[in-house]
């Protein structure tokens, strides 16, 4: 649909309109899905507060991220402009490919270790933090360290010539995304 309509002349609008009907559809069937397999019922919020109470302090954290992961980007693009940015984000996105490493870990152990804590098994919680510790630094340490020797030549071939200069920030934000 995409390529249809990029043909015919619409260009990136066409190609917005394209993704928008595409993911309207997508969602339609998925929801008619979903709701002839499981329904649809009415959730009882009285039975939320408790919820709310252990979940509220946890909302912060995803703007707190978000202005974190923004705030730079705001600064580069008002001191220097706008091809600055874009160097800096590829570069940026190549030094948080560490994260890949972390992410199922985290997503796997919070539940496991929160379940162990609430039993008062407290041996086994650190033993899984130290486990999968060793396991994430095992893949990122030499991730990181192969991340920043190869910035150069991963931007040359991935991006344009005029990308290559922000290599210099790749080993800085592969360390980063240690802590």
């Amino acid at each position: 649909m995409i390529a249809g309509l990029l043909l015919s002349g619409f260009g990136l609008l066409g190609a917005i309109i394209a993704c928008l009907i595409v993911g309207s559809i997508s969602f339609a069937i998925a929801f008619s899905l979903a709701i002839s397999q499981i329904g649809f019922k009415i959730p009882a919020f009285s039975e939320l507060k408790p919820y709310l109470r252990y979940g509220m302090p946890l909302t912060p954290n995803a703007m707190i991220i978000w202005i974190i992961h923004s705030s730079d980007r705001y600064i580069i693009g008002y001191f220097i402009g706008m091809a600055a940015v874009g160097v800096y984000s590829a570069a940026y996105a190549m030094g948080n490919l560490i994260l890949f490493f972390l992410t199922p870990i985290m997503v796997i152990l919070f539940p496991t270790i929160s379940k162990l804590y609430e039993e008062k098994s407290i041996e086994e919680v650190r033993n899984y933090l130290k486990y999968s510790l060793k396991y994430f630094l095992i893949f990122a340490i030499p991730s990181a360290f192969g991340l920043s020797v190869l910035a150069k030549p991963l931007l040359r071939i991935l991006t344009t010539p005029e990308f290559v200069s922000g290599s210099i920030v790749v080993p800085f934000v592969a360390l980063g995304a240690f802590s």
